[in-house]
């Protein structure tokens, strides 16, 4: 058959980005390290801060990477999917394992920004890990910024934090990975160069393109490298794919609740707590009737955005 006349089931990626992932155990790398971090394939180019180092996979093959437990990074967009046998898939199912990319801008080895948008690679736990790192630090810069700037135009400065123990069958280590340190507006912001050069076209479109089923895609280092032993909880399952963790009616619980449509510049099932006040008065005003617990939590949130604001000696009216 030629390949003119054969029924393609599923297209390419739209956009493609190099990236660099998350390694749970620091025990697959040569030389060892005590615990996991960020490592890039010497081959992408990437010159992330590091170490040369050898990543040994499960199934024997290495990658020689540069390896480093530090790296800062301005998350511009995020995408979640459950895999399972190479694919994502549209909702969890037995066997399934998280995989969350983040893209965005990182510190280069010189202390300057590398001009081009990379991924961050997590799975499995660490894709919750991740998660609730970033929703940390998007209040953080809400309470810094009282709501004046949005989280992707700071830098969020990341470590590897402890090592534990996880698998429902076979114990095996995870590095969590944690804030390095809160952020400093004034300190951490990405500069207006940088700002106005983000191609948002090509974010937007990379974050669309796993809307639906298809292929694993790019961002690991080898298949095997997705595989855990723990098989994660149906009921506790990261922000795009089930229920946030906290009781309803805190503004924790608000902040994870995804937004249940697509927006102008943000995509179906990002945190409430990363949009903007006008945003959350959007789906207060707008869309209570039809989307009614999101309603909810935008109130809560932008109540506690208020309460913040006159704490700090800022006056505005009651919504």
């Amino acid at each position: 058959m030629s390949w003119q006349d054969r029924p393609f089931e599923h297209a390419d990626e739209a956009i493609s980005f190099n990236f660099v992932q998350w390694v749970n155990d620091g025990g697959s790398l040569e030389p060892r390290a005590d615990k996991g971090g960020f490592a890039c394939p010497v081959d992408q180019d990437i010159p992330i801060p590091g170490k040369a180092a050898r990543i040994h996979h499960r199934g024997g093959s290495t990658t020689d990477v540069i390896f480093t437990q530090e790296l800062s990074a301005a998350i511009l967009r995020t995408r979640f999917a459950w895999v399972k046998d190479g694919l994502r898939v549209a909702e969890y199912v037995d066997g399934a394992r998280g995989k969350l990319q983040a893209v965005g801008y990182v510190v280069g080895a010189d202390g300057a920004p590398v001009p081009e948008p990379v991924m961050l690679t997590f799975t499995g736990l660490a894709s919750r890990e991740f998660g609730q790192v970033r929703r940390q630090f998007t209040q953080s810069v809400r309470t810094a910024t009282k709501g004046k700037a949005p989280t992707y135009a700071f830098w969020m400065h990341l470590r590897a934090g402890e090592v534990a123990m996880a698998g429902s069958t076979q114990q095996s280590p995870i590095t969590t990975v944690e804030l390095a340190r809160e952020v400093d507006p004034d300190q951490d912001y990405l500069g207006d160069a940088l700002v106005d050069a983000i191609p948002w076209p090509d974010v937007l479109a990379w974050a669309d393109a796993w809307k639906s089923p298809g292929p694993n895609g790019t961002g690991v280092m080898h298949e095997s490298d997705e595989e855990e032993d723990d098989v994660p909880d149906p009921s506790n399952l990261p922000e795009k794919a089930g229920a946030p963790n906290y009781q309803e009616g805190t503004v924790e619980w608000a902040s994870e609740i995804p937004l249940p449509f697509d927006g102008n510049s943000v995509s179906k099932g990002t945190p409430l707590g990363e949009l903007s006040d006008n945003a959350l008065r959007y789906i207060v005003e707008d869309k209570a009737r039809q989307f009614p617990k999101a309603a909810k939590a935008a109130r809560i949130l932008m109540r506690a955005r208020q309460e913040a604001r006159q704490e700090d000696g800022e006056y505005e009216p009651p919504f």
